[in-house]
């Protein structure tokens, strides 16, 4: 899907693709390539790495469009580049620093934030996994340990790809 959605976008003059904020997860951007086919990113720029593609049916404004898991076609190069970024970093995000000191001498969840856990240590879904990251007897996350989730799946019946503040910022720099 990769080859082809680049195909259809190296024929579109770049000036004329409509970019819009994803309603539903205000950190991604939808990038409208032709009539169906829309690339999702971190970025307003439309040249940079895509999360992903999904064709929108036609006649469907995006502004109030709702991905879905089915339709959704990820990008595994974006894949790859964030579980390098996950595992590069995790250690030093906050969020996860203070998650740990709920997980002594055992595996840490990595998760992204599409679903909110409703009480703490609350166990996130397995597709909501990125990884596990292992935890020392002082709650603090042992650096070099984190290992992929390969269930993992950036658009699930939970939404689309949420990332914290400190990894969000990695993936910008990066893309």
């Amino acid at each position: 899907m990769k080859t082809i959605s680049s195909n259809i976008y190296n024929q579109v003059n770049r000036r004329l693709v409509n970019t819009i904020n994803y309603q539903f997860q205000p950190q991604l951007f939808l990038h409208l390539l032709t009539d169906k086919n829309t690339k999702v990113s971190f970025s307003k720029d439309p040249d940079s790495l895509p999360v992903g593609y999904f064709n929108a049916p036609a006649q469907v404004s995006l502004d109030k469009y709702v991905i879905s898991p089915r339709e959704f076609k990820p990008n595994s190069e974006f894949i790859s580049l964030l579980q390098k970024i996950v595992s590069s970093n995790v250690q030093n995000d906050q969020n996860f620093m203070i998650e740990a000191l709920n997980y002594p001498s055992n595996y840490m969840p990595i998760y992204d934030f599409k679903k909110i856990s409703d009480f703490i240590n609350q166990k996130p879904e397995l597709d909501n996994v990125l990884g596990y990251v292992n935890v020392n007897e002082l709650g603090e996350m042992v650096e070099g340990t984190y290992e992929q989730n390969h269930m993992y799946r950036l658009c699930n019946s939970d939404g689309m790809v949420k990332l914290s503040d400190y990894i969000l910022e990695k993936v910008e720099e990066a893309i």
